[in-house]
């Protein structure tokens, strides 16, 4: 289940880039507000309310966000979207989604990797992370934390894809044929591999060739 967070926040009265980016330089995070049947709310919230909250319950927090001065704590949100600095990598803009509790919605989880893989542990390869998230549909007081990805048998070119994972999680609806999670050989190693091969392949060639100089000699 899901940590439950307040925050506090205000209603904005400016739009615009050059409004919010003067709110940034005030500490300041733009936002929105936005929900089933509701027109989006700008908002504005503290950067380091925001941050705090990151900390402490990610992105899959329930989050009651009260506006103003509002003492009631009945609007439950989600954090739908975080955007950042490209450059700074400083929190720009964030999107709630006003929820219900009694609704199933969509939300990203983190993948937790349990283990280290067998073709790691004894053949050098690397654990090669295709997705770090889950999209699972659920009611948003059984949100998980995370959804654990046992690693420890998995050898070297084996891959654990989303359907090998739907039998200890129904909810995920991520594509099922998308690789999760693969052991591979270094980049190094693998180059080295395809050199090796090739050689192979042409080595009969070569032969061949010196054979029929040989003949014609």
């Amino acid at each position: 289940m899901p940590e439950e967070l307040v925050m506090r926040a205000k209603r904005r009265t400016e739009t615009g880039k050059g409004h919010s980016k003067r709110l940034r330089k005030q500490g300041i995070i733009p936002g929105v507000l936005y929900g089933p049947e509701e027109d989006p709310t700008p908002i504005e919230i503290e950067r380091v309310q925001m941050e705090e909250l990151l900390h402490a319950g990610g992105e899959t927090a329930l989050v009651t966000l009260l506006l103003g001065r509002e003492r009631k704590r009945d609007r439950k949100t989600i954090v739908r979207d975080l955007q950042y600095d490209p450059i700074h990598g400083d929190l720009t803009h964030v999107d709630f989604q006003h929820i219900s509790l009694t609704q199933t919605i969509n939300v990203e989880i983190p993948i937790s990797v349990v283990g280290i893989p067998d073709g790691v542990r004894n053949s050098e390869g690397i654990l090669d992370h295709t997705m770090h998230s889950l999209e699972l549909s659920c009611l948003p007081m059984e949100i998980p934390d995370h959804v654990e990805v046992d690693v420890t048998e998995l050898g070297l070119g084996q891959s654990i894809q989303v359907a090998d994972l739907l039998e200890q999680e129904s909810r995920i609806i991520s594509d099922p044929e998308r690789v999760v999670l693969s052991v591979i050989l270094p980049k190094k190693a693998a180059l080295v591999e395809e050199v090796e091969e090739e050689e192979k392949l042409a080595e009969p060639e070569v032969i061949g060739e010196q054979e029929e100089e040989a003949e014609e000699e």
